[in-house]
């Protein structure tokens, strides 16, 4: 009888112990930040941005290209591949996304 009142005992217990870690993860999922759209947007665009910018780096050094290191657009100094590879990224996103298969 003690025997079965130990293991009645433990089964609750570890049931609590479950359910209140269930608990304080289903809060944890309530409270954690979700991604909008525009930021979803945002991190592929920059990520096609970084990924343009490596491209070109590797090409204009490969083809041994001199490329200014700094140039002055609208009053800032700004690295001139920087601001193709972002002018591209923007334009890569007027055109229609692949559909998924």
């Amino acid at each position: 009888m003690a025997a079965v009142l130990v293991w009645a005992g433990i089964v609750a217990l570890g049931t609590y112990v479950r359910a209140r870690k269930l608990t304080v993860r289903q809060r944890s999922e309530e409270t954690a930040p979700k991604e909008s759209p525009y930021s979803v947007a945002l991190k592929s665009m920059i990520g096609i941005a970084g990924g343009l910018y490596i491209s070109l780096v590797a090409l204009t050094s490969f083809l041994g290209m001199e490329v200014p290191a700094r140039v002055i657009l609208l009053g800032v100094s700004v690295d001139p591949l920087a601001v193709a590879s972002l002018l591209l990224a923007l334009v890569q996103s007027f055109f229609p996304l692949p559909s998924q298969g």
